[in-house]
């Protein structure tokens, strides 16, 4: 198995050369570390690291590899070196020292620990580490449940590939079935779709964090991979067993859900966000969902979204737009109007006036200058510069009169025009604009708002209402629908799921589409862990439950840079 290598950092916590007490270490060129396994090495180096048959942990299988003998020879531990490592050891629940001497004038280190790359068991070189554990048979630890095992993953002989109609020979480069004949079986496999573009690119982190953590064949970059569709077909066969974790904004998630309706045979969702050029900002969400609607499954896997849990069945909005005739646009207007919306499936919101058109003037600026708003802070600082400069000059302050809504058949104009609002927006979700409750969230509230009771709320917001929601304010409540219309009689700026556009004079028909099961976690797990060393106390009858010392369990959260998106591609190949 080859390794991935990525840059390395000298701040990691291991970023010594795997050659370094082998004597054959180079000590030139870059560091690069393999996500999948750890391995450090010079770039230099590279040559004497494969002459060692030093490889990276198995990840798939040959197809001439069958039968039970075949498949425990896979199941194996994959141990690996360390010079430093941070935790206990396995064995005997000592910390790890780095052990540095000097033999002449020259600095000389020893390996500390020996980590298996799967379970992530680890053991002290010299005193805790047996030969007979090199024979073992590993149980991928304590995410076994989610990792998919080698036996799983084929490579596909030449004769089928040769065989092959598809015009894309990657999708028939590797085969996944799941392996009857062997007992090791995960319950809940994980398939993990990353946009290391959503949240100030640092997806690629994340990316490099779940290699390590799981199979990395388990693991897509989406952009690199032109969308979802490549990962989701692998899977296509082990669909009951499955799970799906989205990395990302809310276009990346339909992107995928979109990709899982075409495959089931809905055909409602078009390839709209299927160009990387339309993902933009956090639209990771509806990419993964636009997805999901094309693969034609006859159910949806339960899908969970980080860092945010949205909820168990989100319910999603089907937009349809109609040109509105009797109001052309200007010809200057002509070449920014679109006359379809970027997403025909909402998720989370669909807005219009003020808020849409701060996020098409920072969509501009991004396009113009990527480098500069390439982070979390200089995008809140970019959309804050550019919604003062709006509440001043309150561009649509005259929204009300070119825009005529209905809701559940109710004429809701006049109301509108009563309240001579900048915006209005349709509400699918409880958060908005950066963790803000635009709805508000009273517990004795009879119209409370929920993403899976099938309707949509309205709100409508002046552009000084929409700067007091950062400080605890919300919107003014105009509806709680079913269906909604509405006609505008200028091109106006909108914005789905955060992909905004400037649309034409239309008719626009939001209506229900579809449920999709979504993982949550409703609390943050709390627990003690067992406490180590001499000096422990034990609890009295005294003591109260909130005295007690307690440890947030937590996951690492990952990310890809740039340069390194087209390793995630060679892979496969």
């Amino acid at each position: 198995m080859e390794h991935i290598w990525l840059p390395c950092s000298s701040s990691s916590d291991d970023s010594e050369c795997y050659l370094g007490d082998r004597g054959k270490c180079e000590r030139s060129g870059d560091k690069l570390r393999c996500t999948a396994c750890h391995v450090v090495a010079h770039s230099a180096c590279l040559i004497h690291l494969s002459q060692a048959s030093v490889q990276c942990k198995t990840t798939f299988r040959e197809p001439h590899r069958k039968g039970r003998e075949a498949m425990d020879a896979l199941g194996g531990h994959h141990w690996v070196h360390r010079w430093k490592y941070e935790g206990r050891c396995s064995g005997c629940g000592k910390s790890f020292h780095q052990k540095i001497f000097f033999k002449g004038i020259q600095e000389k280190k020893e390996p500390v620990a020996v980590t298996c790359s799967w379970c992530k068991e680890s053991f002290h070189v010299k005193n805790c580490f047996d030969d007979h554990k090199l024979n073992e048979k590993c149980d991928k630890g304590g995410l076994r449940d989610l990792i998919v095992p080698p036996q799983w993953i084929v490579r596909a002989s030449k004769k089928r590939k040769a065989n092959s109609q598809n015009p894309n020979p990657k999708s028939k480069t590797f085969l996944v079935r799941r392996a009857e004949s062997w007992l090791g079986s995960p319950s809940q496999p994980l398939l993990v779709f990353v946009n290391p573009k959503s949240g100030g690119n640092k997806g690629a982190k994340a990316l490099q964090t779940f290699c390590w953590l799981l199979n990395p064949r388990q693991v897509f970059d989406i952009t690199s991979l032109k969308g979802p569709k490549f990962g989701l077909e692998l899977y296509r066969k082990v669909l009951t067993h499955l799970r799906i974790l989205v990395c990302g904004g809310d276009g990346t998630v339909g992107w995928v859900l979109a990709t899982l309706d075409k495959v089931r045979g809905d055909g409602t969702v078009g390839w709209v966000l299927a160009t990387l050029d339309k993902v933009r900002g956090d639209g990771t969400v509806g990419w993964v969902l636009a997805t999901l609607d094309k693969l034609n499954w006859p159910v949806y896997p339960p899908i969970a979204i980080m860092p945010f849990g949205t909820g168990n069945d989100l319910s999603r909005w089907k937009l349809s737009v109609m040109a509105n005739v009797d109001c052309p646009c200007g010809e200057e207007e002509d070449e920014e109007v679109q006359s379809a919306l970027p997403l025909t499936v909402m998720n989370n919101y669909f807005s219009i006036g003020a808020d849409a058109h701060v996020a098409l003037q920072f969509h501009h600026s991004r396009s113009a200058n990527p480098q500069m708003l390439n982070s979390r802070l200089k995008n809140r600082i970019a959309y804050g510069g550019l919604g003062t400069i709006d509440l001043f000059k309150r561009s649509w302050k005259d929204l009300s009169e070119f825009v005529q809504l209905e809701c559940d058949g109710v004429d809701l104009t006049p109301k509108i025009k009563e309240l001579k609002l900048h915006c209005i927006l349709f509400h699918n979700i409880t958060y908005y604009a950066g963790g803000t409750i635009p709805w508000g969230q009273e517990q004795d509230d009879s119209n409370r708002a929920s993403y899976c009771d099938g309707r949509i709320e309205v709100l409508g917001f002046t552009t000084a209402t929409l700067a007091a929601l950062q400080m605890g304010g919300r919107g003014e409540r105009i509806a709680q629908c079913t269906t909604a219309k509405m006609m505008t009689t200028k091109a106006i700026p909108m914005q789905v799921d955060g992909e905004p556009c400037l649309l034409a004079p239309s008719l626009i028909t939001l209506s229900f589409h579809s449920k999709v099961p979504m993982m949550r976690r409703e609390k943050k797990a709390v627990c003690a862990p067992p406490l180590r060393g001499k000096n422990k106390r034990k609890k009295s009858a005294t003591d109260s439950p909130s005295s007690s010392t307690s440890v947030m369990v937590q996951i690492p959260v990952l990310v890809l840079l740039k340069s390194v998106q087209s390793k995630q591609r060679q892979r496969w190949n």
